[in-house]
This record gives C-alpha cells, structure tokens and sequence, in this order.
C-alpha cells in the first residue's frame, strides 16, 4: 500500500511503520491459548489502543517461535514482508538524503571558477590516456585542493546523513538493531537472509549516499 500511495505523508508513513516494527518484534509473539488469554486480559484492562507489556514466557515458550513449523510458517512469511516494507521505507530516505547531496554538489559546482573547470577536464584527459606517472605528479601538485574537497564531501555526507524523519531507529519503539539481531535465531534461512541485509545495510548508510551519488547522472 505504501508503494501504491495509499500513505502519502511522511507522518501517515512513520506511524504505520511504528506499528509494523512492533509485529516485527518476536518477543510479543504468542503461540498457546494461555499467552492469547494473557494479552485478552491486558486489551480487556488497558483498552484496544493501550501499550501492552512483551508477555512472561518460560524458556520452552521462548524457543518454540524459533522453530520452523506449521503453526510458526504464517508468521515468519509476514516478518518477511514488513522486512520488505523496511527496506521501501530505507529506499524513501536514501533518496532523500541523495537529493541533500546533490544540491550540496550543486552548490559546490557554482563555485568553481572556469581555470579550475579547464584544470579538471585536463586532468580527466590524462587519466584516460593511460599516463599514470603522468596523473600522480598532477595529484601530488594540488594535493591541499584534493584535501580540502574531500573534507567538504565528508560534510556533505554528515549533512545529507542528519536527515534522519523516516530512520527505522527512531521510528520505533523497540529496539529495532535488537529485533533484527533475534530474526536471526529463527530456523528460516530467508527470514535470517533478509534480517541481516538489512541490519548490514542500517550500519552502512552513509556509504549508501556515497554510492548513489556516483551512479547519477548530471546532464
């Protein structure tokens, strides 16, 4: 629904999102009438809208919703497909921090005066005709230019990387490293695999924004 544009606003996506990370949460999971009856009483004391607390399980209730079974196979199949939102709503955000990139690259791209232009396009000759001696003496000669630009594209990064309205961190209630860190004890090798993408993927968002950036096109 959300790739459809059912949910238009940053706002409306942040709080089913919410909701959907709570689902993701294994631990308040139940798989017996009792644990269903103990979460009955609580919507019963609490209201439908009350905030429930993860229900007190023994170590065998703990380990059944690991396990591969026909009564767990529904479950894992819907983890799977919030996992999936997860990675839409991670998507939304890469754009939005690229867009920040890019007009910071913009900007950046108006101050350059045409000698340093011409210097540049000089050095992109050299580099493509295949004369490495050649490039790295041109390197060293402007070693302080190269340093300076890539201490201002660390802080295009550090800028675009603040925006952070649609990161799944902040957006939950819970831990959400710590619930995909237990999607990987499931015994449901898809479930582990895309548990861990994008668990690899949260921890490397600003190389995120660098890729992205080198695979646009500026016409």
């Amino acid at each position: 629904m959300i790739a459809l544009g059912f949910y238009t606003s940053e706002g409306e996506i942040v709080n089913i999102v919410r909701y959907l990370i709570t689902l993701l949460d294994g631990s308040l999971d139940f798989y017996d009438p009792y644990e269903e009856k103990q979460l009955a009483e609580q919507i019963r004391e609490q209201g439908s809208t009350g905030k429930y607390q993860p229900l007190i399980k023994t170590k065998k209730q703990h380990e059944v919703r690991y396990k591969k079974t026909m009564e767990n196979e529904a479950m894992m199949a819907i983890k799977n497909k919030i996992i999936d939102i997860c990675v839409t709503i991670m998507n939304i955000q890469d754009n939005k921090r690229l867009s920040i990139f890019l007009i910071q690259f913009c900007n950046f791209d108006k101050r350059i005066t045409p000698a340093q232009n011409k210097y540049l396009q000089l050095m992109m000759k050299i580099n493509q005709a295949g004369s490495p001696k050649k490039f790295e003496r041109q390197l060293s000669m402007m070693s302080d230019t190269i340093k300076e630009t890539c201490a201002e594209l660390n802080q295009w990064v550090i800028t675009s990387f603040a925006e952070k309205n649609l990161d799944l961190v902040k957006i939950a209630e819970q831990d959400f490293v710590a619930i995909l860190l237990d999607l990987n004890l499931y015994e449901n090798p898809e479930l582990v695999a895309n548990a861990f993408k994008i668990l690899v993927r949260y921890f490397t968002q600003k190389e995120q924004i660098l890729l992205l950036s080198s695979e646009v096109q500026v016409l």
